[in-house]
């Protein structure tokens, strides 16, 4: 059966495929680094970069759980052909499983989705994350910070927060690890934005995009611009979160957040799992990833374990140069 294979432009409607069958993950698919596989007879995507004498994959496939089995051998087939080893990242223990017994030697788990239920507001409970979120609500509104929606085409708003993302962007002064161009504008169908507002000028925003398959929204970029109020972000997560609740949403995902240990090991051989520990110890420790874990876990999601996938059971140099290529790894200096 032929694949397509096309870089990532207007040839197919990307975001009409994140939004009817995506997960957190599959957001990443709209920075233009991916390419995207398809089959013409076959409803969906996959996305991908091919990186040295590897192709990793970011997320599951995006398409119905139903034709994982018609679109994941022709696309291993493809890259089998040209001999390239094939990684999928950030994959849910739903798609592992599959996989697992369809073509994938190993996986091992790398962090968690942390996901909010919006009905469930987590100020209401009781401990100190709750009491924190109260105060930072409270303190936020003395403050005059106002957060609102922006649903039009106004140029000069869509201007301002631009500059409000690139203000963020710039302030970013520790070792990055991303995955997505910022495009606050681009797709602009499957998303929807909060901004947050100090005496009359923009200091911050929140992006979602939307998941029909989940019936709820992933948290694509939540900024703040330097010098404003440290509450900012926290009190535009929860004003989207009372938005979100009175529509009777219940699934809200911030996306991946890495563990504190490695998860789960399937069939890697002992080298590999010895040299994949160690991989996983030395980036907590270089990207220090911990405070991002801190800062969710105020809000009381739960988790879902995610996973990197691999179509053998051993690890080479080629597989992880190939996952830090794919992250775009930036080595900034870290304060």
């Amino acid at each position: 059966m032929e694949a397509m294979v096309v870089q990532n432009n207007q040839t197919i409607s990307i975001a009409d495929y994140v939004q009817r069958w995506g997960n957190a993950a599959s957001i990443a698919l709209f920075d233009p680094a991916y390419q995207i596989f398809q089959v013409p007879t076959i409803d969906g995507i996959i996305g991908y970069r091919s990186i040295g004498k590897c192709v990793v994959v970011f997320g599951d496939p995006v398409c119905s759980p139903d034709d994982w089995g018609k679109l994941v051998p022709i696309f291993h087939n493809h890259f089998n052909r040209l001999k390239k080893r094939i990684v999928y990242t950030t994959v849910s223990e739903r798609f592992v499983t599959w996989a697992l017994q369809h073509g994938c030697s190993s996986a091992i788990g790398i962090g968690d989705e942390f996901i909010l239920d919006p009905t469930h507001d987590p100020r209401a409970r009781k401990g100190y994350d709750a009491s924190s979120l109260r105060n930072k609500y409270t303190y936020s509104v003395r403050q005059g910070i106002t957060v609102h929606e922006y649903t039009g085409h106004d140029v000069t708003l869509e201007t301002e927060l631009e500059q409000v993302a690139c203000a963020w962007l710039k302030n970013r002064k520790k070792r990055q690890l991303h995955q997505q161009e910022l495009n606050l504008f681009d797709h602009r169908s499957n998303k929807r934005w909060f901004y947050a507002e100090h005496h009359g000028k923009k200091v911050g925003v929140l992006m979602l995009n939307r998941l029909n398959a989940l019936q709820g929204w992933v948290m694509n970029m939540l900024m703040r611009i330097p010098n404003c109020p440290t509450t900012t972000t926290e009190f535009m997560v929860m004003s989207a979160l009372e938005i979100l609740a009175a529509e009777g949403c219940n699934f809200f995902s911030i996306g991946t957040v890495p563990g504190s240990t490695i998860g789960k090991i399937y069939r890697l051989g002992r080298l590999s799992t010895w040299c994949a520990q160690a991989s996983f110890i030395v980036g907590r420790k270089f990207f220090d990833k911990v405070d991002r874990h801190r800062y969710w876990k105020k809000f009381a999601p739960r988790s879902e374990p995610t996973y990197v996938l691999f179509d053998r059971d051993r690890v080479t140099l080629h597989e992880v140069w190939g996952i830090m290529r794919a992250y775009n790894i930036s080595m900034g200096p870290k304060i």
